[in-house]
């Protein structure tokens, strides 16, 4: 949405583009910032299309005017990934950088953890949840959708299963809670 709210339109045949790498994703908009945004860049906003945030704001699919990218900053914190890069050569650019992979002794430390027979039955996202939760007890579902990247039904379904193979359990009040591995 900001990407389209931002956009040069003057800039004839670009478009915006999305990048998607193994190791980051990188969205950019035709058109570098506008000088007075330049001058405070991440404390004050200037959408180049008044209209259509005019549109998207009635529609409510944008708020928080010239709060986006400390919100960036901070979700990336919250989720343990590294602060966007920002460039504004011709192109204004975000990239976010994903999480690097899992070291394999962490890897291990689960796999001791659980027996082969066990191990085998589960998928690569009931195993990244259960690294997860290892790492950082009492996450909640929003949190480790995020860290895992995969949508909350999705999520859903994976907690459900390690719930009902015993291996964690949900603790505390339904909105302040988290989830948590159990004992052996």
């Amino acid at each position: 949405m900001n990407a389209i709210c931002h956009r040069d339109l003057y800039e004839e045949g670009a478009t915006i583009m999305i990048e998607v790498y193994d190791d980051r994703v990188e969205i950019s908009n035709p058109g570098g910032l506008l000088s007075v945004v330049a001058a405070e860049f991440g404390h004050k906003s200037m959408s180049r299309n008044p209209l259509v945030f005019g549109l998207f704001t009635r529609m409510h699919v944008v708020e928080k005017v010239g709060s986006g990218v400390p919100r960036m900053r901070e979700l990336m914190k919250n989720a343990g990934l590294p602060e966007p890069i920002f460039s504004t050569k011709g192109f204004f650019t975000v990239i976010f950088m994903k999480r690097e992979k899992p070291n394999n002794v962490a890897d291990d430390r689960l796999n001791d953890r659980l027996n082969d027979r066990l191990n085998d039955r589960l998928n690569f996202r009931e195993k990244r949840v259960l690294q997860i939760l290892e790492e950082t007890p009492g996450l909640r579902t929003n949190d480790l959708s995020s860290i895992v990247e995969v949508s909350i039904p999705t999520l859903s379904r994976t907690l459900k299963n390690l719930i009902n193979l015993g291996l964690i359990e949900y603790r505390g009040a339904k909105k302040t809670g988290g989830y948590y591995l159990l004992n052996d």
